[in-house]
C-alpha cells in the first residue's frame, strides 16, 4: 500500500463549507519521496479546507522536527520547525499549475491528494544555512570582530596619524615640490 494515499481527501462528496483535517507523518511519509533532503523526521499536519462552488482553498499548518546535516561539521542534528501555506485549486474544464500556490483543476476530480504540498512546505521550512545548535549559539555569543566602520571620527584620526609620521626622506621632496609650485 502506498503510504501517500492517506492524505487522499474525497472532494467530490462535499458540501460547501470549511472542513478540518489533520494527519501525521514521519520517515516513511519522506522515503515516498525520491531524493529527498529529509529521510527522518516527524510532523503533524493540521489543514482546514474551504470549499465553494468555484474554488478549494487549502490553509495547512505543520509543525514538526527533522534530522538535518550541519554544513559546518556535517554531523546530524534534530531541527523543529513549523511553517504554514496556502493553495488554492480553482475548478475549471482542464487541469493546470499556474503558480505555487494557485492551479486549476478539472470539475469532475472526484479526489485530491495534498501529500505533494504537504512535502514542499516543509521542505520549504528547511533553513538555507544548516548550523548544528552548538555554532549558532556561538554566533550570538558577540565574538564578532569589526573590521570596518565607516565613523569619520576614526578616518579623520587615522589620516592625521599618517600625516605626522612622514618619512624625512619624503618630507624633503615635499618640499622641492612646493618650491616649484608659483
Amino acid at each position: 500500500m502506498n503510504i501517500l494515499q492517506e492524505y487522499t481527501i474525497e472532494i467530490s462528496r462535499l458540501h460547501n463549507k470549511d472542513y478540518h483535517y489533520t494527519w501525521s507523518g514521519s520517515d516513511t511519509f519522506f522515503d515516498a519521496f525520491e531524493e529527498s533532503l529529509v529521510h527522518k523526521g516527524n510532523f503533524e499536519v493540521k489543514l482546514r479546507l474551504r470549499k465553494s462552488e468555484t474554488l478549494l482553498q487549502l490553509d495547512f499548518d505543520i509543525q514538526g522536527n527533522m534530522e538535518l546535516v550541519c554544513d559546518r561539521s556535517l554531523d546530524s542534528f534534530w531541527y523543529s520547525f513549523q511553517t504554514q501555506g496556502k493553495q488554492v485549486l480553482q475548478f475549471s474544464d482542464h487541469n493546470e499549475v499556474l503558480d505555487d500556490e494557485f492551479e486549476l483543476i478539472a470539475r469532475n476530480t472526484p479526489q485530491i491528494n495534498v501529500a505533494q504540498y504537504i512535502y514542499e512546505l516543509i521542505m520549504l521550512a528547511i533553513p538555507m544555512k544548516k548550523l548544528h545548535p552548538r555554532y549558532q549559539e556561538k554566533n550570538n555569543q558577540g565574538d564578532i570582530k569589526l573590521v570596518y566602520s565607516s565613523e569619520e571620527k576614526e578616518v579623520q584620526k587615522e589620516t592625521q596619524e599618517k600625516n605626522t609620521e612622514i618619512d624625512p626622506r619624503w618630507a624633503e621632496l615635499k618640499k622641492l615640490l612646493d618650491n616649484k609650485k608659483p
